[in-house]
């Protein structure tokens, strides 16, 4: 009641336009810059705060969880922490940049790029309800108690005010046959989804179908870093399945179950191959006359029109297989020209009837009556390392070998192209 009205109109019309006014002025400074407000003020917004540290060219973005408008009143420790911090480091930083030599950024670029990840699509819903979403490989697993995971954005990406400002975002690992989709959302397309079949989650985040495996988060705490920002996530609700998964590296997709059937198919003629198929924690046997079990196998991966190779077999049964990872590679002790090669992989409940299939829990398999010593040995090691989730390639003979990768990678050419960068391509 004792407040000037003219004054206080005054006031809040420098408020409602000062910021219009000096926007463009935020390019100019060259200093680092700290914008800090907290998740729930609605006055000085995350969105706000994000916008402008966007426009200054060392800009930067804080949000404190929890914290409303007065948090400098509410909260000075965790407040004055934060500017310590970055005033920490920013000192470092000057300081490192006076007495470093020159940093090549593009060779750095390349340098990350020689890291093999799996790639992503990361989702949200914006404030106007629509899905957004980009394409990543910045992606890892932070804590398992709380289940939190992180993924990284640019602060120049088109959809960074939606991704730092929302309540949550979904993880999306593609499988090997989801390149155009990676593409789609790596690029600047103006409606991404269409592209892909995709459903709203339990927290509404959009969720692609035929992905590898989902993770749909809550949005746990947004973290600045340099020209990224770090999205840490709660996962809500996850999803997964046996399907093989995209690669990346040195700029080029790389399809792991791909690459193993080529190696499969220039194998010398008469190479057994087989395949310990699992579904829902079993393992896919045929049962024979005399009550012995064996794994799906035959002379070569071929193909459903070939009755003695593996696809053969599987597709005279009616088996509906996805052929995964390399497991193990022998020769005969006797006869090392004959040469064993088994992958691992899933397989949907079989809808033919057939009466010589068996589907048996993996921690039955040793009761099982097994002719051959080095399949036996093979299934073993498989229900142990199946119980740690820790697969290994066995390469040797029937009597003795060990377990290692198949092959060191052979030397190639240099590929100039960095890794992808959430977003940017």
């Amino acid at each position: 009641e004792n407040v000037n009205a003219d004054g206080y109109a005054r006031t809040y019309r420098l408020f409602a336009r000062a910021d219009t006014a000096h926007a463009d002025r935020l390019g100019d400074l060259a200093a680092p810059a700290l914008f800090m407000t907290g998740s729930e003020d609605r006055n000085s917004t995350p969105a706000m705060s994000a916008a402008m540290a966007r426009l200054a060219p060392a800009g930067q973005c804080a949000v404190l969880s929890g914290e409303r408008h007065m948090m400098t009143i509410a909260s000075p420790q965790k407040v004055t922490q934060r500017i310590m911090a970055f005033l920490d480091q920013a000192s470092n930083a000057s300081t490192n940049a006076e007495a470093g030599p020159p940093f090549d950024a593009m060779e750095f670029r390349r340098a990350l790029g020689s890291f093999l990840t799996g790639v992503t699509i990361v989702t949200t819903i914006d404030d106007a309800g629509d899905p957004r979403g980009f394409t990543a490989n910045s992606f890892t697993s932070v804590s398992l108690d709380p289940p939190l995971v992180l993924v990284c954005i640019a602060k120049r990406a088109l959809g960074h005010q939606a991704f730092s400002t929302s309540r949550g975002f979904a993880v999306n690992i593609l499988a090997e046959d989801q390149k155009a989709a990676s593409g789609i959302f790596a690029s600047k397309a103006a409606d991404k989804f269409a592209s892909v079949a995709w459903q709203p989650g339990q927290t509404g985040n959009p969720l692609i179908g035929g992905s590898v495996a989902v993770f749909d988060c809550d949005l746990e705490q947004l973290v600045d870093a340099g020209d990224h920002s770090i999205l840490i996530g709660r996962v809500h609700d996850f999803t997964h399945n046996g399907a093989q998964p995209l690669g990346y590296c040195r700029g080029a997709y790389v399809t792991p179950g791909l690459s193993q059937e080529a190696l499969a198919a220039a194998a010398p003629p008469g190479t057994e191959v087989g395949v310990i198929l699992e579904n829902e924690g079993r393992v896919l046997f045929f049962e024979t006359a005399e009550g012995s079990y064996q794994l799906p196998a035959g002379r070569g991966l071929g193909s459903a029109n070939e009755p003695r190779s593996l696809k053969g077999k599987l597709a005279a049964k009616a088996i509906d297989a996805e052929l995964g990872f390399l497991y193990a590679v022998w020769d005969d002790a006797a006869d090392a020209s004959r040469t064993h090669v088994y992958y691992r992989g899933t397989v949907d409940a079989p809808v033919s009837g057939d009466g010589q299939i068996r589907f048996i829990d993996i921690d039955r398999i040793a009761e099982l009556k097994i002719a051959d010593p080095a399949v036996r040995s093979m299934l073993a090691r498989y229900a142990r390392e199946r119980a740690e989730d820790m697969f290994g390639v066995y390469v040797g003979n029937e009597v003795e070998g060990e377990v290692r990768p198949l092959a060191k990678p052979e030397p190639s050419a240099p590929i100039h192209s960095g890794p992808i960068h959430s977003g940017q391509r």
